[in-house]
């Protein structure tokens, strides 16, 4: 019942997910956090929407496995500064920030035929001393 009530506040309150392979191609060209208009636009190379939608998180809410209990769909939510006025990300380092120091990996889960990538808490990476 809870995930049915957050998937309907999440319609109601017009808040898309980001997906978490949307991030990781961002980073492999080079790219940068986009603002919701243009995320709201953007597709993975799969051509699925960057962005999940609400009819996908009411199915994740109606979702029950075999033994009878719910499916749990990870989501990691992120509150970071707009780096300008105009855009939240112009250079690209909250995103590179996001990924490569915000102790978040991105683990590979298979679930009954499907195969998802999302970010889930790990080790934070060593830091590297710049030299002197």
């Amino acid at each position: 019942q809870i995930q049915g009530h957050f998937a309907d506040f999440l319609e109601r309150a017009s808040i898309r997910l980001v997906r978490a392979e949307h991030l990781y191609e961002l980073r492999e060209r080079g790219g940068h956090l986009l603002r919701r208009q243009e995320a709201e636009v953007a597709t993975l190379k799969d051509g699925r929407s960057a962005l999940v939608t609400h009819s996908e998180v009411k199915q994740w809410a109606q979702q029950k496995a075999v033994d009878g209990h719910r499916v749990h769909q990870p989501v990691c939510s992120i509150s970071h500064v707009w780096e300008s006025r105009e855009h939240p990300d112009p250079y690209g380092h909250q995103l590179r920030t996001l990924l490569e120091h915000g102790g978040y990996d991105m683990e590979i889960r298979y679930t009954e035929g499907t195969c998802e990538r999302v970010l889930v808490r790990g080790s934070r990476p060593p830091a590297t001393e710049s030299p002197a």
